[in-house]
């Protein structure tokens, strides 16, 4: 019968830690949280690349404005505040 060794103890390679927030979601608290934070940092993570200005959804739908006008890419938040 074979005999089985352990299993050895090597550490699980690990990200460095950074310093900063992690905030979840990219809407409006998202983006007004990083917005507070400025240059202490702050990372978003939102699933969509871009932020949906909701109240402007009825000028959109009446025709009053072009859609793209409602809504704004994270990026460009980023930038502006940065």
């Amino acid at each position: 019968m074979a005999q089985v060794k352990p299993a050895s103890r090597t550490p699980i390679p690990t990200r460095k830690a950074r310093n900063g927030t992690l905030i979840i979601g990219g809407g409006f608290g998202g983006a007004h949280v990083a917005r507070l934070l400025g240059k202490a940092g702050a990372t978003i993570v939102n699933p969509d690349a871009s932020m949906l200005y909701t109240p402007l959804l009825p000028e959109v739908a009446a025709g009053a404005i072009e859609p793209r006008h409602a809504v704004v890419p994270c990026g460009r938040c980023a930038r502006m505040h940065n």
